[in-house]
C-alpha cells in the first residue's frame, strides 16, 4: 500500500488553512504524512496545526516564495506518492484512498492529474475534460495544475525542483511553473493519467468579475506562463494560435454585448498567451539533475512541537 507525502506552502491564509486541516483529518485513508511548509512570521501555522494532532505533520519554516516552499518539501519528502494541495484547497474524504487503490492496480502509471470544483461543485481553476486518459503535451495546460497532481517518487526524483524562475509570482506559484513541472515530466517519457472522476475542492481562481488591479494582473500573469510554456516546449503552432484566438474571439464577442467586464478578462488572457509566446525561446529537450529527496535536509530545530512531532526551522 502507497504511503502519501502532501507538501503545501501557507502564507497567510487561516480560515483556508483550517479548512484543508479538517479535509485530512476526516481521510479514510491514513498512510499519509503532511509537510506545511510554514512562509508566515507570526506562529499562526504552528497554532492551528496544532489543533489537529491526529494529523501526521511536520512543519518547515521558509522565506518567501511558494516554489521555493515546494521545493523544501521535495527535499524533506519521504512518501512514495508526492502531492501538493494549496492552503485554500481541500480534500473529500475518500480521495486519498481512490488514489491509493488506482496507483496499487495501475502500478505503469507515474502520477494521476484530477479536476478541481469549487464548494458548488463546478469546475475550478481551467477548463478539464470531462473523459479520462493520458497526457500529451498539448493536453497539459487543460489536465493538470500543482494541486491536483499525485506524482511517484521516481518523477520527483528525476525531474528535479519547481522552476523558481518563471513567472513574477511571490506569495503564488509562479505562473505557469506547475504546468512547467508536468511538461518536463511528459518529456521523460513518464505515464500521466488524468482521471475526472476523481476531484480536488478549490475555489475559483479567476472569478468572472474579476477587474480590479490585484485580479488583473493575476490573470494576465496566469495566462503569460501559458503562452511562454507553449513556446519554451515548442509545441505546435495549432496550439498556440488555439491559445490566442479563443480568448480573442470571446472578448470580441462580450464586447458586441457590452458584456465588458468579461470582454477585458479575455482580453487579458490574449494579451498573456500572446506576450508569453512571444518573449519566450525554446529550451533543449534536456532533463534537470536528478535530486536526491532520499536524504533529509538537517535545518536548525526550533523548540516547538507539532502534531506530535518537532518542528523545524530552515534558514536560507
Amino acid at each position: 500500500m502507497v504511503r502519501f507525502t502532501l507538501i503545501c506552502g501557507t502564507a497567510g491564509r487561516t480560515r483556508e488553512l483550517e479548512r484543508l486541516l479538517r479535509s485530512l483529518a476526516a481521510q479514510s485513508y491514513r498512510r499519509f504524512e503532511l509537510l506545511l511548509i510554514d512562509q508566515n512570521t507570526d506562529g499562526r501555522a504552528e497554532r492551528i496545526l496544532a489543533s489537529f494532532p491526529e494529523i501526521a505533520a511536520l512543519r518547515l519554516q521558509s522565506s518567501p516564495g511558494l516554489c521555493r516552499a515546494l521545493n523544501l518539501g521535495l527535499r524533506n519528502a519521504t512518501g512514495d506518492i508526492i502531492a501538493f494541495p494549496d492552503d485554500d484547497c481541500w480534500y473529500q474524504p475518500d480521495l486519498l484512498q481512490q488514489l491509493a487503490d488506482l496507483f496499487d492496480t495501475h502500478p505503469g502509471w507515474d502520477a494521476i492529474t484530477v479536476p478541481t470544483a469549487d464548494e458548488q461543485g463546478r469546475r475550478s481553476i481551467c477548463r478539464w475534460p470531462k473523459s479520462p486518459g493520458s497526457l500529451t503535451k498539448t493536453k497539459l495546460g487543460f489536465c493538470g495544475c500543482a494541486t491536483s497532481v499525485f506524482y511517484r517518487r521516481a518523477i520527483c526524483k528525476r525531474i528535479g525542483n519547481f522552476d523558481e524562475s518563471i513567472g513574477a509570482g511571490v506569495s503564488l506559484l509562479n505562473p505557469g511553473s506547475d504546468i512547467d513541472y508536468l511538461h518536463r515530466a511528459v518529456r521523460a517519457g513518464f505515464h500521466l493519467e488524468y482521471q475526472p472522476q476523481l476531484v480536488v475542492g478549490h475555489p475559483q481562481n479567476l472569478p468572472t468579475g474579476m477587474v480590479d488591479q490585484q485580479g488583473q494582473r493575476k490573470r494576465y500573469q496566469s495566462a503569460y506562463g501559458e503562452g511562454s510554456n507553449s513556446r519554451k516546449y515548442s509545441l505546435p503552432l495549432w496550439h498556440a494560435a488555439a491559445l490566442a484566438l479563443f480568448p480573442l474571439l470571446r472578448a470580441l464577442k462580450h464586447s458586441l454585448t457590452l458584456r465588458t467586464r468579461l470582454a477585458l478578462n479575455e482580453w487579458l488572457t490574449f494579451q498573456g498567451r500572446v506576450d508569453g509566446w512571444m518573449r519566450t525561446q525554446p529550451v533543449p529537450n534536456v532533463l534537470a539533475p536528478v535530486i536526491d529527496i532520499d536524504s533529509n535536509l538537517e535545518p536548525r530545530p526550533v523548540p516547538s512541537q507539532t502534531a506530535g512531532r518537532p518542528a523545524r526551522a530552515v534558514g536560507e
